[in-house]
């Protein structure tokens, strides 16, 4: 099992944009860090002229709540999914309950008439 982690390191991308419209010359290392952020989000950044700090830490802050937004509606439809397998499984084994409870009555019931008829 390789230690390696999925996906690609928008921080390791050697092809991060900048590089393609010139903007790696003039960015600092945090400007690089905050455009290649919101571009691995999906939440733009890609060819803004420059970085503006407050654009693009809302932009970012913005990408990180829906990606969590996203994960937490992918589980709770899940949590919701086995839940109502758990319900259906549960009424299921009620069913059967109840059905071997009847049966067991109807054989008492039997047995009692056979004795009645013994007497």
């Amino acid at each position: 099992m390789s230690d390696k982690p999925k996906g690609i390191d928008p921080l390791q991308d050697p092809l991060r944009p900048g590089y393609f419209m010139n903007y790696a010359e003039h960015e600092t290392e945090a400007e690089m860090v905050l455009r290649k952020l919101a571009c691995w989000l999906g939440v733009g950044g890609y060819s803004a002229p420059k970085v503006d700090a407050k654009t693009f830490h809302s932009k970012i802050v913005d990408g990180v709540n829906m990606a969590i937004e996203s994960e937490a509606k992918r589980r709770c439809a899940d949590l919701e999914r086995q839940l109502a397998e758990a319900r259906e499984k549960a009424l299921e084994d009620a069913a059967v309950c109840c059905i071997e409870l009847f049966e067991a009555h109807q054989i008492a019931d039997v047995i009692r008439q056979l004795k009645g008829q013994s007497a």
